[in-house]
């Protein structure tokens, strides 16, 4: 019953800007930083993290919006949205520290995609959606 309610809302190919930007997300996570010498500024790293994570909650929820705002479940934009970026998320990071031998899993990344994730959610929810109707 469940899956039947919600089926169409997450169906991936529904969101083909999130797919892409997943992509992204992914390549970025686990390619090989340049050697050079690039400064370090204290911060950046964690913003870029909730930065990633905040474009691509963002772009769920706008696509889910487009496609689904008449009939809007607040469940199967709550699992797309913000659950599957979080769980994408936790593996990105335990795959960074167990799989690969130039980058490291971090915590403190995570957190930083759970702030941008859950940013996105409360921008989409209280301010994107009430003024998409």
């Amino acid at each position: 019953m469940f899956m039947h309610k919600y089926q169409n809302a997450l169906d991936v190919r529904n969101y083909p800007f999130a797919l892409l930007l997943t992509a992204v997300v992914l390549y970025l996570s686990f390619f090989t930083p340049p050697t050079e010498d690039i400064p370090k500024i204290p911060g950046l790293d964690k913003l870029v993290h909730i930065g990633m994570y905040g474009a691509l909650a963002g772009t769920v929820w706008l696509e889910y919006l487009y496609r689904y705002r008449r009939e809007f479940r607040y469940r199967a934009v709550f699992l797309a949205g913000w659950l599957a970026p979080v769980l994408l998320s936790g593996l990105v990071e335990f795959g960074q520290e167990y799989l690969t031998v130039n980058r490291s899993g971090d915590i403190l990344d995570f957190c930083a995609n759970l702030l941008g994730a859950s940013l996105a959610f409360v921008v989409g929810n209280w301010v994107v959606r009430p003024r998409w109707k």
